[in-house]
């Protein structure tokens, strides 16, 4: 006899596992389009191609006033949602003060200054790369030295 809990995992591992598989397919697809596509552009040239102009203006356009701004929304409203659960002790965390906090996230996060020139260092934008540059190298250094310490634990460990 089969207990509930154990058909239950079950179903949640062939849930995982056609999700994984789902995923793969296509990241395996958008891999196979840039390959065989080298102009720039990502979705917007995948469209032009393969529907034309028209359908391709369309979604870019729908892409930056919809799909991209509700796709933050839906971000910082989750973060807000678990931050705000972390301090608050009842039930539901108050609704106005999960709001706030994810305006908050929205001006925080970094979206805002994504190519060189809208950053903190606006005038200087040789300063923002070399910042920018020089902060990528610090975290990879850190990170490679703690798989490196890592492997090291686990080789002299046994």
């Amino acid at each position: 006899m089969v207990s509930p809990e154990l058909g239950v995992l079950l179903t949640k591992r062939k849930y995982l596992l056609t999700n994984i598989l789902r995923h793969l397919y296509g990241a395996l697809a958008y891999a196979e389009l840039g390959t065989m596509n080298t102009s720039s552009g990502a979705e917007w040239a995948y469209f032009m191609d393969a529907f034309g102009a028209w359908p391709a203006f369309l979604f870019s356009w729908v892409s930056t006033l919809v799909l991209k701004p509700s796709q933050m929304a839906i971000i910082c409203l989750s973060f807000a949602q678990y931050a705000v659960e972390a301090f608050v002790f009842e039930c539901d965390p108050p609704l106005g003060v999960v709001k706030m906090v994810a305006i908050l996230a929205i001006e925080l996060f970094p979206f805002h200054f994504q190519s060189i020139g809208q950053g903190p260092f606006a005038k200087h934008p040789s300063l923002e790369h070399w910042a920018i540059v020089n902060l990528g190298m610090a975290v990879q250094n850190v990170f490679t030295s703690a798989k490196l310490i890592a492997v090291l634990i686990v080789i002299c460990g046994g």
